[in-house]
């Protein structure tokens, strides 16, 4: 099977394979039981009525799904994708619960345009979806080693707002005074 067309082995003259092999189905049933466990209770958050940056996702999702259209596809059979741009956009601006939703905007054409077995497509999206959800952990709350840490920055008495925004105390003083 080659790496990048996705091609099934019936098209190449072999005989399709059912299932995956034992081992990787136990990689398999892991790797899909462990993002759904990891993603419902963030999926649940999203009909809370909280205030949703809906159009940041829907511009960020439709780029993301363009933009994984374009690999560049090198004559030793590797692909590089322009997609991570809007993922990494996407980790920083939106809550984690739209984070994770980017993976599977970003696949959808993907899927309608090159048929690989499902097995290869819910691989890529659950690996997609973690790596979002341990990105927005790490950089979009401002984690210190991740160089977006507030006090690093030179805020003082800075507080995490929330979707890659800080607040500092000063000018929070300033905001609640200007309201009074």
């Amino acid at each position: 099977m080659n790496r990048m067309n996705g091609r099934s082995p019936a098209v190449d003259g072999q005989a399709p394979r059912a299932w995956l092999p034992p081992r990787a189905a136990v990689f398999f049933f892991f790797l899909l039981s462990g993002t759904v466990v990891v993603l419902a209770p963030l999926l649940s958050r999203l009909s809370s009525g909280r205030d949703e940056p809906w159009a940041t996702f829907a511009i960020l999702a439709v780029l993301a799904g363009v933009a994984h259209l374009l690999v560049v596809v090198t004559p030793k059979n590797e692909g590089y994708a322009i997609d991570i741009v809007f993922v990494i956009a996407a980790v920083l601006l939106l809550p984690p619960e739209l984070a994770v939703l980017v993976a599977v905007a970003q696949f959808i054409p993907d899927w309608l345009r090159e048929r690989r077995p499902w097995y290869i497509q819910i691989f890529n999206t659950c690996d997609s979806m973690l790596s979002i959800l341990a990105g927005t952990k790490f950089f979009g709350e401002g984690h210190k080693w991740s160089g977006l840490d507030p006090e690093r920055l030179g805020a003082r008495t800075a507080s995490y707002a929330g979707r890659g925004r800080v607040t500092i105390a000063a000018q929070r003083a300033a905001a609640q005074g200007s309201q009074s």
